[in-house]
């Protein structure tokens, strides 16, 4: 188990939480010995430090950059984005399937009342997503980095719709199972939604961020680096140096975007483009309001879409820096 927590933990860095819970689980249900243990803890280290020191020589941080970068941070803000966030994800879960989010809280419970290892079934879910609403409350692309958790809200669900229809005594098996089945239908049910959402997803993305990779291409000097929130399409498609003005892979924005006043934070993040030598700035211009209206900045061309359902809003624009 110290082996898998820690290729976890290399994966994503939810798996030091989920190191955690499985850790207490078993230490719980099993007191293993002191030796048992420290060769567990050893195990897990091993694989999981030498990344730490590396990513703490690179960046200064022992954390990959994504994290911080999505990090919100604690402060007033913290609560309300939290009941956000929250109330966002039981959203998506109705889109899904309405069904889980009446029955997953009742299976929930029913398998905490079960005890022995049911409980880290209930443990794991519930803490990643109280750690994710208080650190990084944002659900990205409806909620990505909560869909690790569908499969234990569907055995949420299945628990509890067992719950509610327990079977009769010498009921036959075709009873016992019908009623999840029923859920796996509903569950069914609901995947032409989806499959819409994703091709106009793919859609926004074509006429958005693959276009403006294509027009830095054939606009901008070879060689050229070009500053931007989108480095993957962008990137990729242009041939083109990029500068990640939110840090995932430019590490020193990420303090740069979190600078007060809005006024200071806009002078200063335009002066690290610059100086990072990019002579192109590329923004959906309604999320980034504090930079767009940075005065060296000359719009030189943009492109919509009319039905957006993945950006942040419809227009992504270039700016030339004067």
């Amino acid at each position: 188990m110290a082996a898998l927590c820690g290729l976890a933990t290399l994966t994503r860095p939810e798996g030091y939480l989920l190191a955690v819970v499985l850790g207490v689980d078993v230490y719980r249900r099993t007191r293993p010995s002191a030796a048992t243990i420290l060769l567990a803890v050893a195990l897990y280290l091993a694989l999981v430090l030498p990344y730490n020191v590396f990513a703490l020589a690179t960046t200064g941080h022992p954390l990959p950059t994504t994290f911080y970068a999505k990090a919100g941070g604690l402060g007033p803000w913290t609560l309300p984005l939290a009941w956000d966030y929250v109330k966002g994800l039981a959203i998506l879960v109705l889109l899904t399937n309405a069904a889980v989010l009446v029955l997953a809280p009742l299976g929930a419970v029913a398998l905490w009342r079960t005890g022995a290892e049911a409980r880290a079934v209930v443990a794991w879910p519930v803490a990643l997503l109280l750690v994710q609403a208080l650190l990084s409350p944002l659900l990205y692309h409806f909620g990505r980095y909560a869909m690790p958790l569908d499969p234990f809200f569907a055995l949420w669900a299945v628990v509890g719709i067992g719950r509610l229809t327990r079977p009769s005594a010498g009921a036959d098996a075709w009873r016992t199972v019908l009623p999840p089945l029923a859920l796996v239908v509903l569950s069914v049910l609901t995947l032409n939604t989806w499959a819409t959402l994703y091709a106009l997803s793919v859609q926004n993305i074509d006429d958005v961020q693959v276009a403006v990779g294509r027009w830095v291409r054939g606009h901008v000097p070879p060689g050229a680096p070009v500053a931007t929130h989108d480095v993957g399409a962008i990137g990729y498609l242009s041939n083109h140096p990029v500068v990640d003005i939110v840090g995932l892979v430019t590490p020193p924005f990420i303090t740069l975007e979190r600078e007060q006043p809005t006024a200071r934070r806009a002078h200063d993040v335009y002066a690290a483009i610059r100086r990072d030598g990019a002579r192109y700035l590329i923004i959906i211009p309604s999320a980034f309001l504090w930079l767009a209206t940075e005065p060296g900045l000359q719009r030189v061309y943009s492109v919509s879409v009319r039905h957006n359902v993945i950006l942040p809003a419809s227009t992504m624009a270039v700016y030339k820096l004067r």
